[in-house]
């Protein structure tokens, strides 16, 4: 468990680094910003302590950024291949967390009510298409799999309502 800790302290610490290219991302004029929120979450007690832990939550919290990140990045250039990404990252949070299921409507909902303020934030039909589609095909061998084992259509976990509901 020593190397798997070790790696667990990377993957945190780099988050931090995810952090500032997420705002050098969303406020390219202003590295204050950017700095400010990876010192933030660098400095963040819960985060140096799961950092240093063998946890879901540092993975959850790379894949969240990472997913804001593609995202911004898609919208930019109308890259469905980006979008892609991006679905490939939800789908990856969804299985780290089942709660992660209402991402995407969660964004889309920040999108419709950003969409005159942000407009280069913006991602059109086609690239939510590709996107939800990709989160369904990563999310298709444990669904595939719960099915065999429960015989009930189950995307993510059993406990998905309890975490819902939290």
């Amino acid at each position: 468990t020593g190397i798997a800790r070790w790696y667990m302290a990377v993957v945190s610490a780099a988050l931090a680094a995810l952090v500032f290219l997420l705002a050098r991302q969303l406020y390219p004029q202003r590295w204050s910003v950017a700095f400010l929120a990876a010192m933030a979450w660098a400095l963040y007690p819960p985060a140096i302590w799961y950092g240093s832990r063998i946890f879901t939550e540092t993975m959850a919290a790379v894949l969240v950024v990472a997913g804001v990140g593609a995202y911004v990045s898609a919208a930019r250039t109308r890259s469905p291949w980006l979008a892609v990404l991006t679905g490939v990252i939800w789908g990856l949070g969804v299985m780290t967390r089942s709660s992660f299921l209402l991402l995407p409507l969660a964004v889309l909902v920040v999108q419709l009510l950003l969409h005159r303020a942000r407009p280069s934030v913006r991602w059109e039909r086609r690239q939510w298409l590709v996107a939800l589609v990709a989160v369904v095909l990563v999310m298709a061998p444990w669904t595939v799999r719960n099915y065999l084992i429960h015989g009930v259509f189950l995307p993510t976990e059993s406990r998905s309502g309890y975490a819902l509901l939290v």
